[in-house]
């Protein structure tokens, strides 16, 4: 028996607000991080603003959800719940998936930022990342005019706007992710084929940040490929989605930042012990791994700006 459109939204509704607490909470942590006075470092304002944005996005979300589960449930039927909720012309559906769609493409325009900047600002590099998310864009609120002033689109016209919307975004986050991840993966070759052997004990392995960087990516594209599973399957499981989205790309920016922080701490902890140990043999002066540690600790701030 298919789901019903009313039992997928209270559904939903219940995983959204679990997983709005998640992110709370990594949010709070994320401040605190980016926040956090540095050494040869300013505050990290494109990621501050980022991240303040995408939670704007998600409490928007959230308060717009369990306002239209009050509406729907509240004073009408269940045959008119039905009704209300699968009637797009209503405005705070329009509201609903404007939010949602303008948190995809802020995490969208995030990564390819990031790209951009591990790049070297080469535009060339974003090119197909760009033209992909306007693609998206364009879709995504051209699906939104269109329920809102019809009521009763075409499932054909639905499916090939649903289609074109997150095939682009998984094409940009394919692309983007790759090539960032192929950057700082190509930079730590480098590094390592100059270095001396000793002296990578004193910087954090960029291969930290290719497996953190490709593990967010994962998420991202496993999500966007169960949207067109299940677009084209059909059913209401695309409702229980829509509202883990917004509150999945908060968390996946959160859990970015907060994790590369923790691995350059734990790098930090690390050399600080070996260096300071009795049996340690290391041969290189302590002044040199401070240089070394400085540096990749500039690194590391160049990579999580936005």
């Amino acid at each position: 028996m298919p789901v019903q459109i009313d039992v997928a939204e209270l559904a939903g509704l219940v995983i959204e607000g679990i997983l709005y607490g998640v992110f709370l909470a990594l949010f709070v942590a994320t401040m605190q991080v980016l926040t956090r006075k540095r050494r040869h470092s300013r505050p990290n304002i494109p990621s501050i603003v980022s991240a303040v944005v995408m939670f704007i996005l998600a409490t928007a979300q959230i308060s717009v959800d369990t306002t239209n589960i009050f509406l729907s449930f509240i004073t009408l039927d269940r045959t008119h719940s039905v009704e209300f909720l699968l009637d797009g012309t209503k405005p705070i559906l329009a509201a609903r998936a404007g939010i949602y769609f303008t948190m995809m493409l802020v995490g969208d325009v995030i990564l390819i930022y990031r790209t951009f900047v591990i790049w070297e600002r080469n535009f060339w590099v974003i090119l197909i990342p760009v033209c992909c998310t306007i693609g998206a864009g364009v879709a995504e609120y051209h699906t939104i005019w269109v329920f809102r002033h019809n009521s009763d689109p075409n499932i054909h016209e639905e499916t090939k706007w649903g289609y074109a919307i997150f095939a682009s975004s998984l094409a940009a986050n394919f692309i983007a992710t790759s090539l960032l991840a192929y950057r700082i993966w190509s930079h730590e070759a480098r590094i390592n084929s100059v270095l001396p052997k000793g002296l990578g004990m004193a910087r954090l392995d960029n291969m930290t940040i290719v497996r953190i960087i490709l593990e967010s990516g994962m998420i991202n594209v496993a999500y966007l490929i169960a949207y067109l599973v299940i677009l084209r399957t059909g059913g209401q499981g695309l409702e229980i989605l829509a509202y883990m989205t917004t509150p999945i790309i908060g968390i996946t920016f959160a859990t970015v930042i907060l994790r590369m922080a923790m691995a350059a701490q734990r790098e930090e902890i690390t050399v600080s012990t070996t260096i300071h140990s009795p049996n340690s043999r290391l041969e290189f002066p302590m002044r040199s791994v401070g240089i070394a540690m400085d540096s990749d600790s500039m690194a590391m701030d160049k990579t999580l700006s936005l």
